[in-house]
């Protein structure tokens, strides 16, 4: 009689390949406060926030998580550290959650974080904003762009209330920059006001000094350094102040030009206050633009001067006859940005020569290319004398056709004209396609170039022609 066959248990399903690799990927929770979240600092702190999310995904079996922080930083800004690093890890494929307390944790402006959320969803990954209701995988909720927009309304408001702030402490003759002039230290009794740092003051006046005694910028540079005295940024951080608290200076005794003329500058070296030189057009500007000088406010004799008047005005006088060469620290060439390499359309830069004469010349921009081991230009120059020179030669031919014939001069511009017109059309219809392309690939995190450009053309047949008789020239 034979036996029974044993029964087998049914063989488990295998696990789809989609599923195998969500669990191989990691679940995002990202936190962030800054001064703009003002009175509920303490209910969004970054340890309030862990612990939300913690529990959020432990409860939710979203294991394992990793924290991204990023404490200190504005909801305008996206460049933020830890964003861009976890940024990184999704394009790697990495993550397939971001979990934030709320919608304005991970940002305040409407435009930027809709374009964020857009790439996660292109790149399959889920997010999820707790404090919201917002969950991704159950689709789409209508409601999240109004909340977007008011987080970016809070931002505009709590910006306006801290430039009326800072206004009102500038106008009151308060010092409004974050960190005193090379020179000068924060009084540690009261932080508002400064107090002469004699170590740098001394490098202060022999700069004013050198200068009285006819040196230049570029010669206090090398003195200096021959001298190994510390550049501004080097002392500030040795005393504890300054922006560059965390930096490695490489080079702590290399000196720079534009360093030497700041100093040369300055008003706060007589003593006084000088507020709003800087401000931003925008809240949504990261970086401060320079003012004209008619809108500063200045307040006289506010703290100890290091420079007397006299010798402050003396140096101004100097430095306003000194005689500016087209190198790129002085007056810039009439035909800065205007002239272009025949050979590849690069642009062409002005420079002055190394013979001791300062004779311009202009030279492609991709001949130094050459060392990137990429595209590049022959190496080659021009006279800026000799160009000036050809160009007003070209000027008095145009001058003389258009007296000869008028009207036939008139239909020669004309056709030029329609004919750059329709090539612009063209070639900016072309550059729009590719930019919509390119946005979806990688929504937010890249620099969009300018989709229009305003150049001026000369004619290219009469360019190389200049460029044939210079060559020849030099």
């Amino acid at each position: 009689m034979s036996s029974a066959p044993t029964p087998t248990a049914a063989a488990a399903p295998r696990p789809r390949k989609e599923d195998a690799m969500k669990q191989k990927k990691w679940t995002a929770l990202y936190e962030r406060l800054s001064r703009e979240d003002g009175d509920n600092q303490e209910s969004n702190s970054i340890a309030t926030q862990k612990q939300i999310l913690e529990k959020y995904a432990e409860n939710n079996g979203m294991t394992p998580y990793r924290h991204f922080t990023d404490d200190g930083f504005s909801g305008k800004d996206f460049s933020r550290p830890d964003f861009q690093k976890m940024l990184a890890e999704i394009e790697q494929g990495n993550i397939g959650t971001v979990v934030v307390k709320n919608l304005d944790r991970f940002g305040r402006s409407y435009l930027e974080s809709g374009l964020y959320r857009e790439m996660f969803r292109k790149l399959g990954v889920r997010f999820i904003a707790v404090g919201d209701g917002i969950d991704t995988e159950n689709g789409e909720d209508d409601f999240t762009p109004f909340r977007e927009v008011i987080n970016e309304f809070y931002l505009r408001e709590y910006s306006k209330k801290i430039k009326a702030a800072y206004r009102a402490r500038g106008m009151a003759g308060k010092h409004t920059g974050a960190t005193a002039p090379y020179g000068y230290l924060k009084s540690k009794e009261d932080k508002h006001q400064w107090i002469v740092d004699e170590e740098a003051a001394a490098v202060v006046r022999r700069i004013f000094a050198l200068t009285m005694a006819g040196k230049g910028p570029y010669q206090i540079c090398k003195i200096l350094e021959a001298e190994r005295v510390e550049i501004p940024a080097v002392h500030m951080t040795r005393m504890g102040e300054g922006n560059h608290k965390k930096r490695v200076f490489e080079k702590p005794y290399r000196w720079s030009s534009s360093t030497i003329c700041g100093i040369l500058k300055k008003r706060e070296y007589l003593g006084h206050t000088v507020n709003f030189k800087s401000a931003k057009s925008s809240y949504k500007e990261k970086r401060n633009q320079y003012v004209d000088e008619s809108e500063w406010v200045v307040f006289e004799n506010t703290h100890k001067s290091i420079i007397d008047q006299t010798t402050f005005d003396n140096v101004q006088r100097i430095r306003g006859n000194a005689k500016r060469y087209p190198n790129g620290w002085g007056e810039a060439h009439p035909l800065t940005g205007l002239v272009w390499c025949a050979d590849c359309g690069g642009k062409l830069y002005c420079h002055r020569t190394h013979n001791g004469k300062y004779d311009p010349h202009y030279v492609c921009a991709n001949a130094a290319k050459a060392k990137e081991g990429g595209f590049h230009c022959t190496g080659h120059r021009i006279s800026a004398d000799v160009l000036m020179k050809l160009i007003t030669e070209t000027l008095k031919e145009i001058v003389a056709y258009a007296m000869k014939d008028k009207t036939a001069f008139e239909k020669s511009i004309r056709d030029a004209l329609s004919t750059q017109q329709t090539n612009e059309v063209k070639t900016q219809r072309e550059q729009l396609a590719k930019l919509k392309k390119s946005i979806p690939q990688r929504a937010m995190g890249i620099k969009l170039k300018p989709i229009f450009k305003l150049t001026v053309f000369m004619d290219k047949k009469r360019f190389m022609t200049i460029s044939r008789a210079t060559s020849s020239a030099t």
